[in-house]
């Protein structure tokens, strides 16, 4: 009877894993403020080409960050916005408060629904990055109206580095 039980148990968990586990991981009710320790997750454990999408609860609206590359404590993540429904009418404002805090943004031609595209590349040593991409996120969002107190959805996609957080602890001599 015991051996049974086992099994069911242990076919349960495999199921659980396979189905569960192979659903990417939703942070909910995350604020504005709270955002930072994400920024510092995707180029601590992604691949290039991993990206966060920060979905704002309160109606439309998100934000994005990829992470384009990665080198020995350097990296460069993009950011991106689309001219779409929700960000139209302050996609000029958007652009312009980029450059007053000192960013290069880039607007491209956009496709289908979307009429431009905004991209910002932050490249450098990984904490300089991290910041960078998380003041650029509060500014965007501030752009676009939305408050301090605004929450968001996030969640991460792409390959998984493993072992890359433990080989950072080590290059830092930890």
């Amino acid at each position: 009877m015991f051996i049974w039980i086992a099994v069911v148990v242990v076919f349960g968990a495999l199921a659980w894993f396979f189905i569960a586990g192979g659903r990417p991981v939703i942070y909910r009710s995350v604020p504005l403020s709270d955002l930072r320790p994400f920024v510092a997750s995707l180029p601590a454990q992604m691949a290039p080409g991993g990206f966060l999408i920060a979905e704002r609860e309160a109606g439309p609206g998100f934000l994005q960050l990829a992470l384009r590359d990665y080198g020995h404590m350097q990296c460069t993540l993009e950011f991106g916005l689309p001219e779409v429904d929700w960000s139209a009418q302050r996609f000029a404002n958007v652009l312009e408060s980029l450059r007053a805090g000192k960013f290069e943004p880039a607007v491209e031609q956009g496709r289908g629904a979307v009429s431009r595209f905004l991209r910002v590349v932050i490249a450098g040593p990984e904490a300089h990055v991290v910041v960078r991409a998380h003041d650029l996120l509060a500014l965007v969002a501030r752009e676009l109206g939305w408050d301090a107190g605004s929450t968001f959805r996030v969640r991460f996609s792409g390959s998984i580095v493993p072992g890359r957080s433990l080989g950072r602890l080590r290059a830092r001599g930890a």
